[in-house]
């Protein structure tokens, strides 16, 4: 099974999206993490994106200005390095 570690709403222009930072499938860290859009009570959250990641810890939503940004803690990779790279999107 999938291990989640964090969920993290935001709003865009009047749109709800959820983000799923996946820390590892079985024993596999370097998987993907999703982005959900609530498409509306009827379809509820759809996919919106998948999106890399490395034992994903934590998702963060911020904005400056006009501009939004998902930032994604990752932890470790298949090779158990700990050294990965974080990424602001």
């Amino acid at each position: 099974p999938t291990v989640a570690f964090d969920v993290e709403h935001f709003r865009i222009n009047c749109t709800d999206f959820v983000a799923v930072a996946n820390f590892r499938h079985e024993s596999m860290f370097s998987i993907q993490s999703a982005v959900y859009l609530y498409a509306g009570p009827v379809s509820g959250f759809e996919l919106f994106q998948a999106i890399d990641t490395h034992g994903a810890r934590d998702w963060e939503y911020f904005r400056i200005g006009d501009t939004h940004f998902l930032a994604v803690a990752n932890f470790k990779n298949d090779t158990d390095t700990f050294e990965v790279a974080s990424v602001i999107y």
